[in-house]
Protein backbone atom coordinates (compact mmCIF):
# COMPACT_ATOMS: atom_id res chain seq x y z
CA UNK A 1 0.00 0.00 0.00
CA UNK A 2 1.32 3.44 -0.94
CA UNK A 3 -0.02 6.65 0.63
CA UNK A 4 0.93 10.08 1.96
CA UNK A 5 -0.25 11.56 5.27
CA UNK A 6 -0.93 15.31 5.52
CA UNK A 7 -1.60 17.06 8.81
CA UNK A 8 -4.31 19.71 8.81
CA UNK A 9 -1.75 22.53 9.19
CA UNK A 10 0.06 21.34 6.06
CA UNK A 11 -3.19 21.22 4.09
CA UNK A 12 -3.93 24.84 5.01
CA UNK A 13 -0.40 25.99 4.18
CA UNK A 14 -0.38 24.23 0.81
CA UNK A 15 -3.84 25.55 -0.11
CA UNK A 16 -2.89 29.14 0.74
CA UNK A 17 0.42 28.84 -1.13
CA UNK A 18 -1.40 27.47 -4.20
CA UNK A 19 -3.88 30.37 -4.13
CA UNK A 20 -1.03 32.87 -3.75
CA UNK A 21 -2.99 35.30 -1.58
CA UNK A 22 -3.14 35.95 2.17
CA UNK A 23 -5.81 34.03 4.06
CA UNK A 24 -7.38 33.94 7.48
CA UNK A 25 -8.12 30.46 8.80
CA UNK A 26 -10.96 30.49 11.33
CA UNK A 27 -12.03 27.87 13.87
CA UNK A 28 -15.23 28.48 15.80
CA UNK A 29 -14.17 27.28 19.24
CA UNK A 30 -16.20 28.95 22.00
CA UNK A 31 -19.66 28.86 20.42
CA UNK A 32 -19.22 25.18 19.53
CA UNK A 33 -18.43 24.33 23.16
CA UNK A 34 -21.26 26.38 24.69
CA UNK A 35 -24.08 24.17 26.02
CA UNK A 36 -26.28 26.96 27.34
CA UNK A 37 -28.81 27.89 24.63
CA UNK A 38 -29.56 31.32 26.07
CA UNK A 39 -25.85 32.14 26.28
CA UNK A 40 -25.22 30.75 22.79
CA UNK A 41 -27.94 33.03 21.41
CA UNK A 42 -26.13 36.01 23.00
CA UNK A 43 -22.83 34.90 21.43
CA UNK A 44 -24.41 34.55 18.00
CA UNK A 45 -26.24 37.86 18.38
CA UNK A 46 -22.94 39.64 19.02
CA UNK A 47 -21.29 38.13 15.95
CA UNK A 48 -24.42 38.70 13.83
CA UNK A 49 -23.92 42.43 14.43
CA UNK A 50 -20.12 42.46 14.38
CA UNK A 51 -19.33 40.71 11.08
CA UNK A 52 -20.84 40.59 7.61
CA UNK A 53 -23.68 38.19 6.85
CA UNK A 54 -21.52 35.73 4.90
CA UNK A 55 -18.97 35.55 7.74
CA UNK A 56 -21.73 35.13 10.32
CA UNK A 57 -23.26 32.34 8.25
CA UNK A 58 -19.90 30.55 8.22
CA UNK A 59 -19.57 31.01 12.00
CA UNK A 60 -23.07 29.64 12.51
CA UNK A 61 -22.80 26.69 10.08
CA UNK A 62 -19.16 25.61 10.21
CA UNK A 63 -16.47 24.78 12.71
CA UNK A 64 -13.73 25.73 10.22
CA UNK A 65 -13.60 28.19 7.33
CA UNK A 66 -11.06 30.23 5.38
CA UNK A 67 -11.27 33.84 4.21
CA UNK A 68 -9.16 35.22 1.36
CA UNK A 69 -7.72 38.76 1.55
CA UNK A 70 -5.67 40.99 -0.73
CA UNK A 71 -3.07 41.78 1.95
CA UNK A 72 -1.81 40.28 5.20
CA UNK A 73 -2.61 43.61 6.88
CA UNK A 74 -6.29 43.32 5.88
CA UNK A 75 -6.47 39.78 7.25
CA UNK A 76 -4.76 40.83 10.47
CA UNK A 77 -7.06 43.84 10.85
CA UNK A 78 -10.15 41.69 10.32
CA UNK A 79 -8.95 39.18 12.91
CA UNK A 80 -8.13 41.91 15.45
CA UNK A 81 -11.39 43.78 14.87
CA UNK A 82 -13.70 40.75 14.84
CA UNK A 83 -12.50 38.12 17.29
CA UNK A 84 -11.02 38.03 20.82
CA UNK A 85 -7.26 38.58 21.12
CA UNK A 86 -6.72 35.24 22.86
CA UNK A 87 -8.64 32.35 24.44
CA UNK A 88 -8.33 34.12 27.82
CA UNK A 89 -9.51 37.51 26.51
CA UNK A 90 -12.96 37.68 28.09
CA UNK A 91 -15.60 34.97 28.14
CA UNK A 92 -14.33 31.74 26.50
CA UNK A 93 -17.75 31.10 24.93
CA UNK A 94 -17.04 34.02 22.58
CA UNK A 95 -13.57 32.87 21.54
CA UNK A 96 -13.04 32.24 17.84
CA UNK A 97 -9.55 31.20 16.76
CA UNK A 98 -7.97 32.94 13.79
CA UNK A 99 -4.64 32.44 12.01
CA UNK A 100 -3.30 34.72 9.29
CA UNK A 101 -1.22 33.18 6.50
CA UNK A 102 0.81 35.14 3.97
CA UNK A 103 0.68 34.43 0.22
CA UNK A 104 3.53 31.91 0.59
CA UNK A 105 1.44 29.81 2.99
CA UNK A 106 3.39 30.80 6.11
CA UNK A 107 1.61 31.38 9.40
CA UNK A 108 2.35 34.98 10.38
CA UNK A 109 -0.07 35.68 13.24
CA UNK A 110 -2.77 34.06 15.32
CA UNK A 111 -4.92 34.93 18.31
CA UNK A 112 -4.08 31.68 20.08
CA UNK A 113 -2.18 33.50 22.82
CA UNK A 114 0.98 32.45 24.60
Amino acid sequence: MNYQVYEFQTIIEEYVKAKGTPHLFVRVVGPNKCNNVEKLNKVYDLYRHLVSNDVFTAIFNSEFFIMEFETVEEADRFLSDSFPNSPTDGDPDYYIFGAVYNAQGQLVFSNEGE
